[in-house]
């Protein structure tokens, strides 16, 4: 069969692998806050008055300005 109800255990916790993986989250996490920081921000505060006031080429603009932020911090 494909599915295995036994599955090999260490013996203990293996610490460094913990360690490894908090690392990482936390690179992650201060890479996105980073990012956001540095890239989403600046483009929000262009937003100095309502959408509707806008052209729809200007909102079109600034909206496919905010995506690839948008899909890399939240994807």
């Amino acid at each position: 069969f494909c599915y295995d109800l036994d599955f090999p255990r260490s013996s203990g916790i293996r610490k460094g692998f913990i360690l490894r993986r908090c690392a990482e989250i936390l690179v992650l996490l201060s890479l996105q806050y980073c990012l956001s920081q540095q890239w989403t921000l600046p483009i929000l505060r262009t937003f100095d008055r309502p959408l509707n006031q806008y052209s729809t080429l200007q909102n079109i603009e600034r909206l496919l300005r905010l995506a690839l932020p948008n899909h890399l911090l939240n994807g």
